[in-house]
């Protein structure tokens, strides 16, 4: 695992980034086309090292989708109790 990998309910995920609407909106983003057209929509993109914090200070409609939304992650009006996040032991970083 890198410093940047990230896992969901058990999903690692392979994105490098994320995009985010500033309320609740989260998209995973695969690939520098994905990360174009989001940031054309006007989506801040941020290194998937950061989903978690920003999915903690998200609104509570919030919810992590694929950019392609044949993923969903973390549906809406999730708990957090039912969210199980990746830990990487080699940088002894929760994520």
């Amino acid at each position: 695992m890198s410093k940047d990998m990230v896992s969901i309910n058990g999903i690692k995920l392979t994105a490098k980034w994320f995009a985010y609407d500033g309320c609740h909106k989260i998209y995973t983003l695969e690939n520098e086309e994905e990360k174009a057209e989001a940031e054309s929509y006007d989506y801040k993109v941020y290194p998937i090292s950061q989903i978690r914090q920003c999915y903690k200070h998200s609104c509570p409609l919030r919810f992590i989708d694929s950019w392609n939304l044949e993923n969903e992650y973390i549906p809406q009006f999730s708990t957090d109790r039912s969210i199980r996040w990746g830990y990487d032991p080699k940088y002894r970083v929760a994520l």
